[in-house]
């Protein structure tokens, strides 16, 4: 079973959402730098990748704590990424927003199927 099939397995069912890693994807995302790094990444990257001072400065954090937010944020598999001789760059992981994006749409197709009150 893929993943977006547990995923829909988990909405139709009610089961608990830590299995699909959605709890640990929210709980990412509810810091506001990891969002405004992953909003970066996804809107404003030419040819979809960016230095870890150019995310550093649109986000406006110190390179250093831009370090550790994309550290967090890869070990979660949302961002890659990879060495171009001495800059590291940084992109973001389609697949687990595309998970995310399926949750939340088979939520809203869920609701709009219910009976009116």
């Amino acid at each position: 079973m893929t993943q977006t099939e547990r995923l829909h397995t988990a909405v139709s069912h009610a089961e608990p959402c830590d299995e699909i890693g959605i709890d640990r994807w929210l709980a990412l995302m509810a810091d506001s730098d990891r969002r405004a790094i992953v909003d970066h990444l996804a809107m404003h990257a030419r040819g979809g990748e960016v230095t870890i001072g150019e995310l550093a400065f649109a986000v406006g954090v110190t390179r250093f704590s831009m370090s550790r937010h994309l550290q967090i944020l890869r070990d979660a598999g949302l961002v890659e990424l990879r060495k171009s001789g001495n800059r590291v760059m940084a992109r973001v992981t389609p697949e687990p927003m595309r998970l995310i994006d399926d949750w939340v749409w088979s939520i809203l197709e869920a609701l709009d199927k219910r009976p009116a009150v």
